[in-house]
């Protein structure tokens, strides 16, 4: 399927790679949206409901934030928002947002019907989205089952995990209430199945994923919204075979960038494997590549040199939520703070030196031990900030070191 003709989204939207490193497969480049240019590599910070947690989004330079479809659908209404002006009124901010289709989500919530989140490993997410819930009145073995049905025609039918109201996400409605948000970039919906999978759900959870993406796709072009551009999604697991068939699906299609995602196994180097393989072969579409939900102090070096251009993590942020801190160049050595603990009651320097100097905060480590031990919401806030502008510092030294071919 291509494009008979030149779309508002295509000409909006591009992506310009300025240098790749002579050491490895590494690339700085620009994505152009029209809401601004973005530098890759590029961090990007989760905000799930229209906002960091923890922290304004305005207190922070972040360059393209990500924002989750179903949850704002669910709490407040992607025409709501449009009625707003869109999602960059809505939350005040005039810089690129990419948002997801819900399909996460949604595939969390349960599993029933024909095809439901098959071999899911990730029982602490599972159970974080129900403990989230403030649909009250059903019992656990209830809220389980949030996901009714899945086929691959009609879409999944679910339970509001706000109230327990019924509702079908299909291909169509997710790029209309991406479309209604008015984000830079919007994802299609895809089909997940975690890395316990059977080979029977692995290939059954490929198929649809691509049947949908393409129904998605497809919807985009149709009617595309002025600036808004849509990545495909490479799936196939841990199967390598797999993913290289996916990739080759989605670059014979006129989506304007790739993501990497799905099951991307049980550890890092399982995950390593996966995107070495898939980052250079996507990126030679001269499209950029991004890595879906990993975006952490140690794998973003590991996963630059492979030739992705961004990241998306609510990494820094929840570890900010629970007390710790990411430093480096201390004298003792820490990579981590643990800022509740006694022995840094009495530490009267920043955490970092290194960022204290740079955004000219020099608040000491035992102001933040403090206000933990105080309970003070600021707290969180101030540790949240250092954490996203830690992982910003990061990627841009990252950028740096591609330009002058060190990485």
């Amino acid at each position: 399927m291509r494009r008979s003709c030149v779309s508002a989204a295509s000409f909006s939207f591009s992506f310009t790679v300025e240098h790749t490193s002579k050491r490895s497969a590494a690339r700085a480049g620009v994505m152009h949206t029209q809401h601004g240019d973005v530098l890759t590599p590029c961090y990007v910070p989760v905000a799930t409901n229209g906002t960091l947690k923890g922290v304004d989004h305005g207190e922070v330079e972040v360059p393209l934030m990500f924002m989750n479809t179903l949850h704002i659908e669910l709490i407040t209404g992607c025409e709501t928002i449009r009625q707003a002006g869109g999602i960059h009124a809505f939350v005040n901010r005039n810089a690129p947002i990419i948002t997801d289709s819900g399909g996460f989500q949604v595939f969390s919530l349960g599993q029933t019907g024909d095809l439901s989140f098959g071999g899911n490993g990730n029982a602490k997410e599972l159970k974080r989205s129900r403990d989230a819930s403030s649909y009250k009145g059903k019992d656990a073995s209830e809220r389980e089952a949030l996901l009714e049905r899945c086929t691959e025609e009609r879409g999944a039918v679910f339970k509001s995990y706000v109230d327990g109201s019924r509702h079908t996400l299909t291909p169509e409605k997710t790029v209309d209430l991406q479309r209604a948000l008015g984000s830079d970039i919007m994802l299609p919906l895809d089909h997940l199945s975690g890395h316990l999978a059977t080979k029977q759900e692995a290939e059954q959870s490929f198929h649809l994923s691509h049947v949908w993406m393409e129904r998605s796709l497809r919807h985009h072009l149709d009617q595309p919204a002025t600036g808004q551009a849509m990545f495909g999604i490479c799936h196939g697991g841990v199967d390598l075979e797999l993913r290289h068939k996916s990739a080759s699906f989605l670059m014979e299609r006129d989506f304007d960038g790739f993501a990497i995602g799905g099951s991307l196994g049980d550890g890092l180097d399982s995950c390593e494997t996966i995107v070495r393989a898939m980052a250079p072969k996507l990126g030679c579409s001269a499209r950029p590549v991004h890595l879906l939900g990993i975006a952490d102090a140690h794998s973003i070096p590991r996963f630059v040199q492979h030739g992705v251009d961004s990241f998306d993590s609510c990494y820094a942020t929840r570890l900010a939520r629970h007390g710790t801190l990411l430093c480096r160049g201390r004298p003792d050595g820490l990579s981590r703070i643990k800022v509740k603990q006694t022995k840094h009651k009495s530490d009267y320097e920043p955490p970092d030196w290194d960022l204290a100097e740079r955004t000219g905060d020099h608040r000491s480590l035992a102001y933040l031990h403090h206000l933990v031990r105080a309970n003070e919401p600021t707290a969180v806030t101030l540790m949240t900030r250092h954490n996203v502008l830690f992982l910003q510092r990061q990627i841009g030294e990252l950028r740096a070191a591609i330009l002058n071919d060190e990485i």
